[in-house]
């Protein structure tokens, strides 16, 4: 027998990490349609991410303002709780400016550092990982960018694959990659 509520559930995960994956890629294109950094950063109390743009680069460098867009306002934070999200590969040392040095931490210790999207099409290169919201479905979504090429690509991970891969990325931490 089909276990309606367990369904509508994974559903809603797999949906809102679908939505956040659209949003990234909305904020790469708006970056380079409008020749603006655009940031996607967590609230240091609530946890919360949010889209942020930089709206005068010349006169007021570094100067994030929440996004105006609607596509900006639509990340699923009633139905995903923001796991993790870590800089990789040559994005992982860069700190653009002081803000970004006080970047907030999850309860577990896991960092919630912020992304940015450059008017050239390239970001960050990032790893986050989101989980339902009411912890009713044990799966993460684990989304990959790549920083060069500005591609986005989302998983759905097991319990046992989520362990597997934090081991493959803390051995390629390690290494230096």
């Amino acid at each position: 027998m089909l276990a309606l509520g367990q369904w509508y559930q994974k559903q809603s995960v797999d949906e809102s990490a679908l939505r956040v994956e659209a949003i990234l890629r909305m904020a790469r294109a708006e970056a380079c349609s409008q020749g603006r950094l655009i940031r996607l950063a967590f609230d240091p109390s609530s946890l919360c991410p949010s889209i942020l743009w930089e709206p005068s680069p010349l006169q007021e460098p570094g100067r994030f303002v929440p996004h105006y867009g609607a596509w900006a306002n639509d990340l699923p934070t009633d139905l995903l709780r923001f796991i993790r999200c870590r800089r990789t590969g040559q994005s992982a040392g860069r700190l653009l400016t002081y803000s970004d040095a006080k970047e907030p931490e999850t309860p577990d210790g896991e960092p919630l550092q912020s992304i940015t999207f450059m008017p050239d099409g390239s970001c960050d290169s990032a790893v986050i990982e989101v989980a339902a919201a009411d912890g009713l479905d044990p799966r993460t979504g684990r989304i990959e960018i790549n920083g060069v090429t500005g591609s986005v690509s989302l998983r759905m991970l097991t319990p046992t694959e989520q362990a597997e891969q934090r081991e493959i990325d803390a051995q390629a931490q390690e290494a230096g990659q």
